[in-house]
């Protein structure tokens, strides 16, 4: 167990305000010796008092989704996937120890670059606080997902001490026709 993370929980789209006292009662019946982060999907429960309240008395994290890169994509490639994601507000915040994003990224890497760097910053600023933050960046085709750790990666750096990464052990992409 010393090596198990947050535990992440997901809420369902129509889960609303109405139905904290089911998140409070299965909260209150999950082990405390874990660690727990919980995704709302609903609009009007990102930043809602009562939800912010529910949590950070249980020393639960809400998950931050953050899906404004690809819902800044025009690819029809990765349109059901823009459908299936909400358009969350983002509150860049941490309700307990291990604050835990969920950044959902556009399939250019560089077209994140202006969204990143304020989480990046954020990131360092949560582990000089002594926090543990998890981010967690896919993407609908995650071929490139380990390239945009280590990317995701060297920016927190810029910030924080947090160490260096193994080499990356993949062959460079392909930069041009031949």
């Amino acid at each position: 167990m010393e090596r198990l993370g947050t535990l992440f929980v997901q809420l369902p789209p129509r889960f609303t305000i109405a139905e904290l006292p089911k998140l409070a009662a299965f909260l209150a019946g999950l082990p405390r010796e874990l660690h727990y982060a919980v995704e709302v999907r609903d609009a009007s429960l990102v930043g809602a008092p009562a939800v912010d309240e529910l949590l950070g008395e249980r020393g639960v994290d809400l998950v931050v989704m953050d899906t404004r890169g690809i819902h800044a994509s025009t690819s029809l490639r990765f349109a059901d996937v823009r459908g299936r994601k909400p358009a969350l507000p983002v509150a860049m915040r941490a309700l307990a120890d291990r604050p835990f994003v969920r950044f959902v990224p556009h399939e250019d890497l560089e077209h994140d670059r202006p969204l990143l760097e304020p989480w990046a910053r954020t990131v360092a600023s949560w582990i000089a606080a002594g926090k543990q933050p998890y981010f967690f960046m896919h993407a609908p085709d995650d071929t490139f997902a380990p390239e945009n750790a280590y990317a995701f990666h060297a920016m927190v750096r810029a910030h924080a001490a947090v160490g260096d990464l193994p080499p990356w052990p993949g062959t460079p992409r392909q930069l041009g026709l031949f």
